[in-house]
């Protein structure tokens, strides 16, 4: 049975009957810098969080409007994400229900997703390796908690400052009673399903669907690009790996049975994966902190209103004489006109 959204708030998202503008400024003290994000739901932006006289902290803050998310799946999403803290998940702040959107804060990941940083990324798969230990580090976390994501995919994975992969978007996540129970919902995006998710009556670990999302997502890091399900794309990029321990790490991942698909931990045993150093911070003028003008104050994005769009009228030019006495504009016969600025113009040409 479904939750019902006047109980969240009694459960994890504070309740407040304002406006989510009045919400940030009035009792979080949160100033709106910049937007860094937009999806379906809603928009991400970038915060100030004033802590004190001279504290401050840089934020996340998910702004999600009612009319297209259900209150029970925010709901779900705050109580997992709360439940999932650890060095590569996103850190969680806060969250509250307004009178007409739903606000996650969370830390700011500054370098933005991984989907955004393929092209800067070095040749030699270092930092593609470095990445790829810290998120299934992150992931196996979740899974001895009994969580899966069920959303594996590179633009749900930031990079912090410190360049440090953080798993981020728990919309679609769920707690199972054990690690072998199964389930028939599909969530996520599907060039990152399993195959076992695309039988007719599916019934799945989600567990090893997110390992073998898992796979998807850092076999398109390696590649520099989104790895698609069309044209038998995996298969086609795993058969041409010329490193055979990297071929055998994506080819255990990627296993079409999850009863002989990998576990998490063979990042630890593999010699691809162990081999080489930590990389160093990503060093790309894109990537810098964003100047923000303090004059230009963001605001939250409301809703279209329907209707006709609004006519936008020109303003009449003001018709003056020669000795300055304004006249009437249909009495005016190839006559100089003059706007408020002193700028002469050609008259309309019904005038002439």
């Amino acid at each position: 049975m479904m939750r019902d959204v006047s109980s969240l708030r009694q459960t994890h998202l504070r309740f407040f009957r304002k406006s989510a503008e009045s919400v940030l400024t009035d009792y979080f003290s949160i100033e709106l810098q910049k937007e860094v994000g937009s999806g379906y739901a809603g928009t991400v932006y970038r915060g100030l969080k004033t802590r004190g006289s001279n504290r401050e902290e840089v934020v996340a803050v998910k702004h999600i409007r009612k009319s297209k998310v259900k209150g029970h799946l925010i709901d779900n999403e705050v109580r997992l994400l709360r439940m999932a803290q650890g060095n590569h998940v996103v850190h969680y702040r806060s969250a509250f229900e307004c009178l007409d959107s739903y606000l996650l804060v969370t830390e700011l990941c500054g370098q933005g997703d991984l989907h955004s940083l393929l092209h800067y990324l070095d040749s030699s798969e270092v930092m593609a390796r470095d990445f790829m230990r810290g998120v299934a580090e992150g992931l196996e976390g979740l899974h001895e908690k009994l969580i899966a994501h069920c959303d594996i995919k590179m633009k749900n994975i930031l990079i912090s400052d410190k360049n440090v992969p953080k798993i981020a978007d728990f919309g679609f996540a769920m707690l199972m009673n054990h690690s072998e129970e199964k389930t028939s919902i599909c969530h996520g995006t599907k060039d990152y399903w399993a195959p076992e998710m695309f039988l007719p009556s599916p019934n799945f670990n989600p567990f090893k669907a997110d390992v073998y999302a898992l796979g998807v997502t850092f076999l398109g890091v390696c590649e520099k690009r989104p790895i698609k399900r069309k044209d038998d794309d995996i298969n086609r990029i795993v058969r041409h790996i010329e490193d055979p321990r990297k071929k055998a790490l994506f080819e255990g991942l990627l296993d079409p049975s999850p009863k002989s698909r990998s576990e998490l931990d063979v990042m630890k045993r593999n010699r691809w994966m162990t081999e080489g150093g930590r990389t160093e911070r990503i060093s790309v003028d894109r990537l810098k902190p964003a100047q923000v003008d303090p004059t230009h104050p963001v605001h939250l994005q409301q809703p279209a209103r329907r209707g006709r769009p609004p006519v936008l009228r020109e303003p009449k030019p003001t018709v003056r004489s020669t000795d300055g006495r304004e006249q009437d504009t249909e009495a005016v016969h190839h006559r100089q006109l003059t706007t408020p600025a002193g700028r002469r113009v050609r008259p309309p040409t019904r005038y002439q």
